[in-house]
């Protein structure tokens, strides 16, 4: 699987000293939107919200450094080691823990190394940190803490290594020229390069994303100057000056620019005699604008990768609205009897809510959650009965049930919201099964168990998207600690098993029930307002990236009972079907009936009414054979 379209999101950086301590903001980069996202959390402005941050290539990830050395909430400033996290603060681990002042950590391109600088190996640690004497040399791992690598062992200081993405290492070294230059090897510490010989100090080396270029820093007197050149060290241009000067006083611990993900601008911290300005500036020098000012002083600007998902891998096939497979469950709860709604069935309909025709709905497989399949010959349905718990698939007129997979109590507590692949091969589904809570996957055939994104807590069924490359979930990763992050949605991607992506959208909180558009396009969910009111419930649209957030349909009621969930995308994408549910005339009261609403207009149609809640909604598609 090829990596994603990457797109520029949100500008992380560092807010120095002032009242408060250290806070890691973010910006967008139009310069709206600021905003605190972690603040200090010991007294005395001690740096525990980390330094240096630097993206995963899919922009899901962070690493930074940050002090393990402390007593109390004094830091002893003896260890400064790397750190990684999910971009919302939770599943922090560390990485490295070697004693040392481990610094500017840098992803490698397929996200499973970070390559640093430490002063670990030098035996006057730490003694020579005092002023900055140490040897520095620089150092490989894996992001689970294995296979610790030493890549440099020359005398002086190599640092500031950046990861390119054709595999090479960028790094400064003071190794043949103590004013420092910008070197370049292979990830193994082979093939060094020098690429910079000029009688200034030139640092801080950043690779651009598609490794034709290389910024850097170079000393102009009393203040640096951002340059960028050829991965050769050829064509070296100056593109802005007066950088951040506080290396006088910390030498290059802090990174002042950083690459959009696009490579199309370079933010960097600037302002003369203080870093008190971020600014952008395109890469050949161009559009200079200035996006946040703070007298607190600034550093560290660290641009977030904003995966787009692309499509390829499966090519859809048009189609046509089908029958409406639902599931209508009793308010009394009680059997099945003659002339009376079983306490759960499960129906298909024509679309125009006429003909609803009941398949499954007795002691034997009491259906849940359909999914039509990708060619929409069959459904695939959860069913839990004294303790048994599933997924089945049967064939569209009801036949032919089979069984996918079974866990009974207390192997697992429930197994349920299968979700097709786009080429009917696989079903993703919820299970806890083994006490490992998360996102499994089935082949069709019921083979090939295989667990996707364990430590996940869902509130809706996974989404697979129309080219087969993420899954959709909305709910919440459990922290490393064992208790739960906030909600969100997480694009997963099913072959590296990693969330590739999270969005939380503004002014809306328990995001759920998803469902892609069939071109891939938009993502539909139900959610409540902020901190569970009313204002804005109701069912949203939003790109698959984050953007282009919009209210799609609402539903006002004087009560909290009130809710618009479910939604599913018709096969041809004009219309979603959902469940709405609210005091109204010939309504189900506190339950709930079948709409649809035209996404284009708004226009809305009600499908179901009666005694009964009718919900989870699939759409079958027809197409040509």
């Amino acid at each position: 699987m090829s990596a994603p379209a990457v797109a520029n999101g949100e500008i992380w950086f560092q807010r120095l000293g002032g009242e408060g301590g250290t806070w890691i903001e973010a910006v967008e980069p139009d310069g709206s939107n600021r905003r605190v996202l972690f603040s200090d959390a010991h007294a005395g402005g001690v740096d525990d919200v980390g330094a240096t941050y630097d993206w995963s290539p899919e922009g899901s990830r962070v690493a930074f450094i940050d002090s393990t050395g402390y007593i109390g909430e004094v830091p002893t400033g003896s260890s400064w080691d790397v750190f990684v996290m999910n971009a919302d603060g939770t599943d922090r681990r560390q990485v490295t823990d070697d004693g040392g002042f481990d610094a500017a950590p840098s992803w490698s391109p397929d996200g499973t190394r970070i390559v640093y600088a430490s002063d670990r190996s030098d035996p006057n640690r730490p003694a020579c940190e005092m002023d900055f004497s140490c040897n520095v040399d620089i150092f490989v791992v894996n992001v689970d803490g294995t296979g610790q690598l030493q890549l440099t062992s020359e005398p002086g200081v190599d640092w500031q290594p950046d990861w390119g993405p054709d595999g090479r290492v960028v790094f400064a070294s003071e190794r043949d020229d103590p004013a420092g230059d910008v070197y370049v090897m292979n990830p193994d510490g082979s093939g060094i390069a020098r690429l910079t010989a000029t009688p200034e100090h030139d640092s801080q080396p950043r690779w651009s994303p598609d490794g034709t270029r290389i910024a850097f820093v170079r000393e102009e007197g009393d203040s640096f100057g951002l340059y960028v050149m050829g991965a050769d060290g050829t064509d070296a241009r100056r593109l802005a000056g007066d950088l951040s000067t506080s290396h006088s006083v910390e030498p290059d611990i802090f990174d002042d620019f950083a690459w959009s993900p696009d490579g199309t601008m370079i933010a960097f911290v600037g302002g003369g005699d203080r870093s008190d300005r971020l600014f952008v500036i395109g890469a050949d020098g161009s559009g200079l604008r200035q996006l946040v000012e703070d007298e607190a002083g600034l550093s560290s600007p660290a641009w977030r990768p904003q995966p787009t998902p692309h499509r390829g891998d499966v090519t859809p096939v048009p189609a046509t609205n089908g029958q409406i497979a639902f599931v209508r469950i009793d308010p009394d709860s009680v059997l099945a009897r003659d002339g009376a709604i079983p306490e759960r069935g499960l129906f298909v309909m024509n679309p125009d809510g006429s003909n609803p025709l009941q398949l499954v709905g007795n002691s034997a497989h009491p259906g849940f959650d359909p999914a039509w399949s990708p060619d929409g010959l069959r459904i695939a349905f959860s069913a839990s009965l004294e303790g048994l718990h599933g997924i089945l698939v049967m064939q569209a007129d009801g036949t032919g049930i089979t069984r996918l997979t079974s866990c009974v109590v207390p192997e697992c507590e429930g197994e349920s919201s299968p979700a097709w692949s786009p080429d009917g091969s696989m079903l993703a589904f919820w299970s806890d099964r083994d006490g490992r809570e998360g996102v499994w996957a089935v082949t069709s055939a019921g083979t090939d168990l295989t667990l996707l994104l364990e430590g996940f807590s869902p509130l809706s069924a996974p989404a697979w998207s129309p080219d087969g490359r993420l899954i959709a979930v909305a709910g919440s990763l459990f922290n490393a600690d064992g208790t739960v992050g906030p909600p969100g949605i997480f694009l997963l991607d099913p072959e590296a098993q990693e969330v590739v992506l999270t969005i939380r959208p503004e002014g809306l909180d328990l995001p759920s029930d998803l469902t892609w558009s069939p071109d891939g396009e938009w993502l539909a969910f139900a959610a409540s307002g902020e901190d569970g009111g009313l204002e804005g419930a109701g069912i949203h649209l939003v790109r698959p990236d984050g953007r282009d957030l919009r209210l799609l349909t609402a539903w006002s009621c004087p009560t909290r009972t009130c809710t618009a969930r479910d939604p599913e995308w018709s096969p041809d994408g004009s219309r979603i079907v959902f469940t709405r549910a609210g005091h109204e005339p010939g309504s189900d009261g506190s339950n709930g009936d079948l709409y649809v609403v035209e996404v284009q207009t708004g226009a809305l149609q009600r499908l179901t009414g009666g005694p009964g809640l009718d919900c989870c909604a699939s759409w079958q598609p027809i197409r040509e054979r």
